[in-house]
């Protein structure tokens, strides 16, 4: 086993995501900064800011300085299936990037922190955003899920910011705060999670379909399989539950030793070929942030498990970080996997 270390923040790393041809790594951290990594050595390749620098007087040293330290914070990213947009949640904003060039398309101001974003799955035309907003004290005064649809996305006018990102659908009859967000199978209904620990699932005119009281603590993670017929939770109450997409069944509870912070579901789960099937599980978590300084690695509980999904029991255990694991993410190909700590770094584990 060999692993690569960036440097992905000088704060804590929010998310992590690896593209669907494997070979880019994206981090955000909670001091502002986005990059783009190559997989396979570690080289960084662009960071994402908050504006073009081409377009403003000011250069991104001073913007950084006019802003406050929570209106930096990048809570959460997606990248498209083609690996040409990337969103990101700037603190009340969703704001849309070039992948290549890293100029700024779109920015969809909520008013209120946007906690998380996930492009539709619709592999021919990636045309929607699901998005979780909490309410702080700004236009949006209550939490609530929304969907944006793009109905110019292939403008050739895109680099100039000439889409438009219209709203189709909010969502607000839910308990809690917003925490994870996801699409079902072939678009066709939205899953949410909140903070109350309840999982919820719509149609996308808003009605709800079904809703379960998922875990008795925040739910942290979501992470599903490529069909998304399968999905995981991670919770703050110790657990791990794997779901069936369509009717919100419960098909195993792992219990951990600690707060879950993260999951990946290896993309190998759905293989045909019995000897190619993965059905391993990776789960992070730690003590609470606040403790991370008064005690050992080996006591805060910063291991990143892999267990198996069918029977539950824990296959391994991987020390990467000496803090709290916050983010994971399997490669597509099921045999490497990246993590972003609260310490500030990103590893590309690479496994036997």
């Amino acid at each position: 086993m060999r692993s690569i270390t960036v440097r992905a923040s000088e704060a804590k790393v929010t998310c992590v995501k690896i593209n669907e041809d494997g070979d880019l790594l994206f981090t955000s951290g909670s001091d502002d900064l986005v990059s783009v990594w190559r997989l396979s050595n570690g080289d960084r390749l662009g960071t994402y800011h908050l504006v073009h620098q081409h377009e403003y007087d000011w250069n991104i040293e001073q913007l950084r300085e006019s802003l406050t330290r929570a209106h930096r914070v990048v809570s959460h990213l997606d990248v498209n299936r083609k690996s040409t947009e990337l969103a990101v949640c700037r603190f009340d904003t969703v704001v849309i990037y070039d992948v290549c060039s890293g100029r700024l398309l779109n920015v969809l101001n909520e008013g209120s922190k946007v906690e998380c974003v996930e492009w539709n799955r619709n592999p021919l035309k990636q045309d929607m955003l699901l998005v979780g907003i909490k309410p702080m004290g700004g236009e949006c005064a209550v939490p609530m899920f929304k969907v944006y649809k793009c109905d110019d996305l292939d403008d050739p006018n895109r680099l100039q910011g000439s889409r438009h990102w219209d709203p189709v659908c909010e969502i607000k009859n839910f308990d809690g705060m917003p925490t994870i967000c996801g699409w079902g199978p072939y678009d066709k209904f939205v899953i949410g999670g909140t903070d109350s620990g309840k999982l919820y699932k719509w149609d996308l005119n808003g009605k709800a379909i079904d809703m379960k009281q998922a875990h008795t603590g925040a739910i942290t993670c979501i992470s599903f399989n490529k069909d998304r017929s399968i999905f995981v939770t991670t919770s703050l109450d110790r657990s791990a539950k794997i779901w069936n997409t369509t009717d919100f069944s419960i098909i195993n509870t792992i219990l951990a030793d600690r707060p879950l912070h993260a999951c990946s579901l290896n993309p190998l789960f759905d293989e045909e070929d019995q000897t190619k099937r993965k059905t391993t599980i990776i789960l992070s978590g730690g003590q609470e942030a606040s403790e991370v300084t008064t005690s050992a690695a080996d006591a805060g509980m910063f291991e990143i498990l892999l267990v198996d999904a069918i029977t539950g029991e824990e296959e391994n255990r991987i020390t990467a970080h000496y803090s709290p694991t916050l983010c994971l993410y399997y490669h597509p190909n099921g045999k490497i996997i990246a993590t972003g700590a609260y310490e500030g770094n990103s590893k590309v584990i690479f496994l036997n």
